[in-house]
């Protein structure tokens, strides 16, 4: 894994997030997708998920928020840093994507163990997150990571940093 700076208007996490995504999703050719903290704006558009045949579940923890959305998405309230979450999730997702959500994390290490649960093995996670420390025009990049189901691991083992 790698940390690669660029000027902030060159962040995926913004205006090129969705490109980011849909690439990320039809390269890996993943078909059920959990979108973390999607709230009350869903990264993917409502025509991809469809055209695409995409299980794509969006979450939040807060329920206001995700009434807030004009599209018709699967939802659930979900804070993946809590200590516990539906046993139902686990790995029931090929790609874990997030935009933005570093910031409101309570616990980043459960929030990593849960998503690693969550995940099918040898699945992608797409996170999007500015670093929080360097200067404003500083980024972290996006990073894809391939998990891997190893139990010596901690959270994660193998994995390839994206191109950009």
């Amino acid at each position: 894994m790698g940390v690669s700076y660029d000027f902030a208007p060159n962040f995926p996490g913004w205006t090129m997030a969705q490109g980011y995504f849909t690439s990320l999703i039809s390269e890996h050719g993943c078909k059920r997708i959990l979108e973390v903290g999607a709230g009350a704006n869903p990264t993917l558009p409502p025509e991809f998920v469809q055209a695409s045949g995409l299980s794509y579940l969006i979450s939040d923890s807060s329920a206001d928020e995700l009434k807030k959305t004009s599209f018709d998405f699967e939802h659930i309230i979900l804070d993946l840093s809590a200590e516990t979450i539906e046993p139902a999730l686990t790995e029931s997702f090929d790609c874990v994507l997030s935009r933005m959500v570093a910031e409101h994390i309570s616990d980043g290490h459960q929030y990593h163990r849960n998503i690693y649960r969550v995940l099918r093995p040898w699945r992608y996670l797409g996170p999007l997150f500015l670093n929080l420390v360097g200067p404003p025009v500083r980024r972290e990049p996006a990073l894809t990571r391939q998990l891997d189901r190893d139990p010596a691991a901690d959270v994660f083992t193998e994995g390839r940093a994206s191109s950009r």
